[in-house]
């Protein structure tokens, strides 16, 4: 019910603005890039690794992290080779917020990532 709601709008707002659409690679983030496989026809779309880039994280949204890199950018601030470990995703979610000027979050559970995110964002 809820999608069914958010999902236009977030279309009519991506689609009516030029702006770059940064994500993070996980669930929710990527269920939303591929309901909007036309995002990268007309936004540069950047994603940030938790990791180093020899793979995704999730292992499963490695064909998601390719089709990001083809036209946008697969960004980390962690060497290669470097493992996804709970640290390492709270910098990434630091470095998110302080990238974006508007942050949306998809989907969060009061303890995830994306609340930290959230959280990070308002702060800076």
């Amino acid at each position: 019910m809820i999608k069914s709601l958010v999902i236009p709008v977030i279309n009519g707002f991506l689609f009516a603005t030029k702006v770059a659409i940064i994500v993070g690679l996980e669930e929710g983030t990527a269920r939303l890039a591929r309901t909007f496989a036309d995002i990268q026809k007309t936004h540069l779309m950047k994603a940030l690794s938790s990791c180093g880039l020899h793979k995704a994280q999730p292992a499963s949204h490695a064909d998601l992290m390719e089709r990001i890199a083809d036209t946008g950018a697969v960004i980390t601030p962690y060497a290669y080779g470097r493992e996804a470990l709970r640290f390492r995703f709270i910098g990434r979610n630091d470095l998110l917020a302080s990238w974006c000027n508007t942050l949306l979050v998809v989907e969060a559970g009061m303890k995830s990532g994306s609340m930290y995110t959230a959280r990070s964002a308002l702060h800076l």
